[in-house]
């Protein structure tokens, strides 16, 4: 086992020896190491655009003190690391000079005279070396005797130092053994004494002393109320008797005889006994607090969250936050049900772990997909009644498709794993029926104003099904879940590609209704909350990107406000128009614009967007290309609902600091200078104004087949129609040969003078007419989508 862990070691000196070569060679290297930083520098963007990597705005109170005491200990490492080289330098430098340095002159010798003189003439006298030499040579001959007492007297520490310290280990051995025989002899004292008569004790303690036995009969009265009292206070099992019994005990007297530690001895127990039942009590506590917080990991006591900021640090112990599915009475309840325990309430509080915390109701996701929830809600059941082992969709794609899951494999044409299918654990009677829950639109009648009305109705509704029903029903819904899933991740993908490729004459606009604002005032009186006394407000947030340094698009934010509440196609024309007059007046160059939205067919996905694509917006723009993404549904959500919960957040602030925002022009002048970083534009959309763009369009307008599946609108200045498809492909510019659904062709009105000539000799020009009275739109290639199939 040791040469395992010697070779290990080894191995490791060897790679970081290996690692350093290579570091300096590197260095060594302008190129190479230009080229290194070059690849950190980048390494380091890409990591803080992922918010890995957080600054110093971003970070909270506790976590900059830690980054800042970091800071300080590096910033001590490298001075104490710069002291050392310089102290090296001069070392090295002085040893040098050393070196250098020429040997002193001889002493002279006693000669005669006249051989003196032969000698100085064939050798000419010596030049004595400068003073400043002999000055250094000096001092350095007093650092060597310097150097040379200190590691004299430091040896002499050292030893000293070492023979203090066994005299400590010495002096300590008898100390422990003098307590321990100490300890040894008061234990037997004490059994001797606890287990001993009175009258036996008394006479132990007067063994050769002369007592009179009418002190003796004192002592004896003494040590028996003693042992009574020890008796009695042992038959007391609750806390409480036990302390009015220690109190009936107490008083001036004996405080004035300082007979209180006595007193202490009598109604207390032995040390040893104690530290044992304490360490008894710490170690069921323990097994308790465990048994607790394993409760609460379950799934159907508390639900995991999947956010990756939904932690909770408590101690530098980071957890993911779980949020409790009833309350703590409930809770505690089916705690002590379960394990056959008696436990308070307030025990258990104290025990729950603290990462299991109630959920706030304004925290509470109300942006869900349904299809997502209702898959999980299916798998969730399935689960607990240990019919799959997968625990969520993703872990079921996980496990269906292959590993590096493309869009081939969810789409089941990936030809590795068409044929893998969930594992469903067939253990189990087909015939036991359970409850689940799924997101159902429902259609209800209901009298309005005296008229039966049908309105339409979202609700989470109970099922009761057998365990085959349900997993029948979970195959069954993995198609449309797959192919879901599969639009989901390709259009985030495509917008990815989009910012992070835009050209110069590129431009990306994200566009989305925010919930209209109802505004308030600071103080308000009770009848101001009923009819219309607050006017309401629709907010349209806009985020336009632009190139950028690098791959890293410039966006500009915009939230256009307006007293028109109407979110048709023309109001959001209406709403884009100051979008557009910024995007030419400062950028002219740009010619190529694509637009992304979510879909509902209320606003962006419908007949009348698609034809003011062609008639409005190509016009307006003067655009060589217009591309409208559109995200999947139920997945919408983006920069713009950030603009807009910025927007309002700033306004309720104004509000709780007593400002009054009672109408539309208020609005406008307070939170044009409170959000900077976000154009604040008020807009009068009038019915007028709506009409001039009514005017662009036909009065009769064909819905074209197919505009649920529609995530992509491609319309090209050359060509005289639309592209209709299923998703959106940046690779085809025209016709696409990937995802078309369908083409939409523009024919323009025939006018009078178009058919007719004014002069009547005049022969008619012939002109191609429209084969249908159709003006929009006529479709081609439509086709559906591929099946999905399960085995």
């Amino acid at each position: 086992m040791g040469r395992a862990t010697n070779a290990t070691k080894e191995y490791k000196e060897k790679q970081k020896e290996r690692m350093r070569k290579n570091r300096e060679k590197i260095k060594n290297d302008p190129v190479k190491y230009e080229q290194q930083k070059q690849r950190e520098r980048e390494r380091y963007h890409r990591r803080k655009a992922a918010s890995k990597i957080k600054i110093v705005s971003q970070m909270t109170e506790r976590e900059k003190r830690l980054k800042r005491k970091q800071w300080k200990e590096r910033s001590k490492r490298y001075y104490a690391r710069k002291k050392v080289e310089r102290q090296v330098a001069e070392v090295e430098l002085q040893r040098m000079i050393e070196e250098n340095t020429p040997p002193n002159t001889p002493p002279p010798i006693a000669i005669n005279v006249d051989r003196r003189r032969r000698v100085e003439e064939n050798n000419p006298p010596h030049t004595p070396p400068p003073i400043a030499a002999n000055v250094d040579r000096r001092a350095e001959s007093g650092r060597v005797k310097r150097r040379r007492h200190l590691k004299k007297l430091n040896d002499t520490i050292s030893v000293l130092e070492e023979k203090l310290a066994k005299e400590k280990k010495r002096a300590n051995k008898y100390i422990v053994k003098l307590h321990r025989i100490k300890k040894k002899t008061t234990q037997q004292i004490d059994n001797r004494t606890e287990n001993s008569s009175p009258s036996k004790v008394v006479e132990e303690m007067t063994v050769g002393v002369n007592v009179t036995p009418e002190i003796k009969k004192s002592i004896l009265f003494a040590e028996t109320i003693k042992k009574q009292l020890k008796i009695n206070y042992c038959k007391l099992k609750r806390h409480e008797e036990r302390t009015i019994f220690k109190k009936q005990l107490l008083g001036t007297v004996v405080s004035k005889y300082k007979f209180k530690s006595a007193l202490q001895k009598v109604t207390s127990m032995s040390s040893c006994k104690r530290k044992a039942i304490i360490s008894k009590r710490k170690l069921a506590y323990d097994t308790l607090k465990k048994s607790i917080h394993a409760f609460f990991k379950r799934d159907d006591n508390t639900t995991l969250t999947p956010g990756i900021k939904d932690t909770i640090t408590r101690h530098k112990t980071k957890m993911q936050k779980r949020y409790l599915n009833d309350t703590l009475l409930s809770l505690h309840k089916k705690f002590t049900n379960e394990q056959k325990c008696k436990i308070s309430y307030q025990t258990f509080c104290k025990c729950r772990p603290f990462w299991a915390v109630q959920k706030d109701i304004n925290k509470r996701d109300t942006c869900k997909c349904m299809l997502h929830e209702n898959m999980h809600l299916i798998i969730y059941k399935l689960k607990i009644n240990n019919l799959i082992q997968e625990k969520n969709a993703q872990e079921i794609i996980k496990n269906v498709c292959c590993k590096d899951t493309k869009e081939k494999c969810l789409s089941r044409q990936c030809e590795e794993c068409i044929n893998e299918n969930v594992r469903v654990n067939n253990d189990y009677e087909k015939t036991d029926t359970l409850m689940y829950e799924q997101w159902k639109v429902i259609k209800e009648t209901r009298v309005i104003k005296g008229c039966e009305k049908i309105i339409k109705r979202t609700v989470k509704i109970k099922i009761r099904a057998t365990k085959a029903e349900l997993v029948n029903a979970l195959i069954a819904s993995l198609p449309e879940f797959f192919c879901h899933e599969r639009n989901l991740r390709h259009q985030s993908s495509i917008v990815r590609k989009i910012k992070s490729g835009l050209k110069i004459n590129d431009v990306l606009i994200h566009m989305d209704f925010s919930e209209n604002y109802q505004c308030k005032y600071a103080e308000e009186v009770q009848s101001a909350h009923f009819g219309s006394s607050k006017p309401q407000l629709s907010l349209h947030t806009v985020v336009v990107y632009r190139k950028g340094i690098g791959s890293d698009p410039v966006p500009t934010s915009f939230c256009t406000v307006s007293e028109n509440l109407s979110h048709d196609a023309f109001a959001i024309m209406a709403h884009l128009e100051p979008i557009f007059s910024f995007v030419k007046y400062n950028y002219p160059e740009i010619n190529n614009f694509h637009f992304v939205s979510d879909g509902p067919t209320t606003q962006y996905r419908n007949k009348t967007i698609f034809s003011l694509i062609q008639r409005y917006l190509s016009k307006m723009l003067e655009a060589e290309m217009i591309r409208w993404h559109y995200s999947e549904k139920g997945h919408g959500k983006g920069a713009p609902d950030g603009i807009g919960a910025t927007i309002k957040r700033s306004a309720d602030s104004l509000v709780a600091k007593g400002k009054d925002i009672p109408d539309f022009n208020t609005f406008v002048k307070l939170l044009s200078n409170v959000s900077p970083k976000i154009t604040v534009i008020g807009l009068n959309i009038t019915e007028e104004t709506l009409n001039k763009i009514r005017n662009y369009i036909p009065q009769q307008l064909q819905t074209f087949p197919g505009t649920f599946k529609v995530h992509e609108v491609v319309y090209n200045l050359k060509e005289s129609y639309m592209d209709m498809r299923e998703l959106s492909c940046l690779e085809c510019k025209s016709t696409c040969s990937h995802f078309l659904l369908g083409v939409v062709r523009d024919h323009e009105r025939l006018h009078y003078e178009d058919v007719y000539s004014s002069n009547e000799d005049e022969e008619l020009v012939d002109k191609e007419l429209p084969e249908t009275e159709t003006i929009l739109p006529q479709t081609i290639n439509l086709r559906e989508n591929d099946c999905f199939g399960f085995i």
